[in-house]
């Protein structure tokens, strides 16, 4: 949005000065205006070229010659005539400003900064030359600067809509958020504002949470342009955060529809469609992001979920692998991966997932109780107490990990240590029956037997229906009469 000096406005106080065959340039010089007007810039060119033929060092002509030829994309011959010019007339505010712009559609950005710099100085009553100091301090990456300028331009032209949007959309780069809001609000009030007005209140109000009154500025966007693919893709976006999923995923749907090879178009409609439960739907739509991106990893996670969800247990595992070959180092696809494992008994298999997931993620405590309970199941006892020692560290209240921790210290005959899990589970849960059982199989092997018997009594007021409490209780009470 960059403009150039209108030129043509002070044809009337900077016309050329003539001598030989005056007349007659002077007339060529007013067709090359007029062609220019009317936008036949090759027709132009041809014109100033001939009067530049008759008056080679003019600034005037020259500055005209660079603006027609920038008009056409002509990029290098622009500057090269606006340097020229600018040279022999260092105080044109206006041939700064177009050489700047010359400068800027080059990507010479420090250049057009300071030719946009010269043109303020020279004159500070310029609005174009703040206006495209605006924008080439955006393009430098340097927003909070840029809305100082744009906001001198807009004091300078207080009616230019352009001009406004730019301070939006400079404010919204600034992360000043409300006055983005605020600035794309005002935009919206003059007349002939373009439907991206709209886009740009809907992505502000995004920015700074109002995501209500982003939904309906991006749906006026939407009706306006209807087959734009970035307004439908923010609009699914911002529904999708309401949670209002039905109308997220007809937003999703059109995008899809207008751009049918794009990966995030597709990749957002599963997403909804997951968090609608249609899982079917989702399942389709994430294998046609995968078509256009196959290995992403995220897309190849979140298939494995919809698959898990739908008990395709082995597909499942196949997509989360895919995921983990794409991204070794992406944890929640391996643990997704040791899940599905562990869910179909292939434990050894689970375990290597579960244990490159605690390298990344040691405080992963639902992955860390499982490999403590695969341990446990093994047999192999040191492992499994070393692993719910660490889980109790995050879960210092599990009283089924205390209760597993007291029964591998059993196995390896610590009682002692056996012991103390058991009373710990009971002091967190009293009401923990199974831990009431063990504590008396602890204390038996102690040589406590009426502490035993006390414990397996206290299981049974707990839970009159177990069994094994019930067993030891009355083999002990048996015991104990015969002794």
């Amino acid at each position: 949005m960059r403009r150039k000096s209108l030129l043509f406005a002070m044809l009337f106080l900077c016309l050329p000065a003539f001598s030989q065959k005056g007349g007659e340039l002077a007339d060529l010089f007013r067709q090359g205006v007029g062609f220019y007007k009317a936008g036949k810039l090759a027709e132009a060119e041809e014109a100033f070229r001939k009067v530049l033929k008759a008056k080679p060092e003019d600034p005037l002509i020259l500055s005209w010659l660079g603006c027609v030829c920038l008009g056409q994309g002509k990029v290098s011959e622009a500057i090269a005539v606006l340097e020229k010019a600018v040279k022999l007339n260092p105080r044109d505010a206006s041939a700064h400003n177009n050489l700047g712009s010359a400068y800027l559609e080059q990507g010479e950005i420090e250049k057009a900064l300071r030719e946009f710099k010269e043109a303020t100085r020279l004159d500070p009553n310029h609005p174009d030359a703040f206006f495209n100091l605006g924008i080439a301090l955006l393009r430098a990456g340097r927003p909070g600067e840029a809305v100082q300028a744009l906001k001198k331009a807009k004091s300078l032209n207080p009616h230019d809509v352009s001009i406004v949007l730019n301070l939006a959309y400079a404010y919204r780069k600034a992360g000043m958020r409300r006055e983005a809001v605020s600035a794309y609000r005002a935009a919206l009030k003059y007349k002939g504002a373009p439907p991206e007005a709209l886009l740009g209140l809907g992505l502000a109000c995004r920015d700074a949470g109002l995501h209500l009154e982003a939904v309906e500025a991006l749906k006026r966007y939407v009706q306006l342009k209807p087959g734009d693919f970035v307004g439908w893709m923010n609009l699914g976006l911002e529904l999708f955060k309401i949670g209002r999923m039905k109308e997220a995923s007809t937003a999703f749907e059109k995008a899809c529809s207008i751009k049918p090879n794009d990966f995030a178009a597709h990749y957002n409609l599963a997403l909804t469609y997951a968090r609608m439960l249609r899982l079917s739907d989702a399942a389709k739509a994430y294998e046609k992001a995968l078509k256009i991106k196959p290995n992403d990893p995220m897309a190849l996670n979140n298939l494995g979920w919809v698959l898990f969800s739908q008990g395709k247990i082995e597909k499942a595992a196949e997509s989360f692998k895919a995921a983990v070959r794409a991204d070794p180092k992406f944890s929640l696809a391996r643990r997704n991966l040791g899940l599905c494992y562990y869910k179909l008994d292939r434990t050894d298999e689970a375990l290597r997932e579960f244990l490159e997931v605690l390298k990344a993620n040691p405080e992963d405590a639902e992955v860390r109780a499982i490999v403590a309970k695969i341990f446990f199941d093994k047999g192999e006892n040191e492992k499994a107490i070393k692993h719910y020692t660490e889980l109790l560290k995050l879960r210092p209240n599990d009283v089924a990990a205390l209760n597993n921790l007291g029964l591998a210290y059993e196995r390896i005959g610590n009682l002692e240590k056996a012991k103390e899990c058991f009373e710990r589970a009971i002091r967190i849960n009293p009401k923990y029956a199974l831990a009431h059982n063990n504590l008396g199989v602890i204390y038996e092997r102690m040589g406590d037997l009426k502490k035993a018997l006390d414990c397996y009594r206290r299981a049974l007021d707990i839970s009159p229906g177990y069994e094994h409490a019930k067993y030891n209780y009355e083999r002990l009470k048996r015991r104990l009469r015969r002794s």
